[in-house]
């Protein structure tokens, strides 16, 4: 019996183990993802602003 719950410890404390090693992967890759996300809209903004200004240049032409 104590052998049979000392494995079943073991195997819950592992489990836990895996189960924050994941979620802390898990959260490392939002925030990287959040962070691609926010240079892809700042390179969206810049793109835009850029094709104003060329259609600024092309209306006075």
């Amino acid at each position: 019996k104590i052998e049979a719950a000392r494995e079943e410890e073991f195997i819950r404390r592992l489990n836990a183990q895996q189960l924050k090693a994941l979620k802390d992967h898990l959260d490392q890759e939002v925030d990287h993802h959040e962070k691609i996300i926010k240079e892809h809209q700042a390179a969206i903004q810049r793109h835009k602003k850029k094709i104003s200004e060329i259609e600024g240049k092309t209306d006075t032409d």
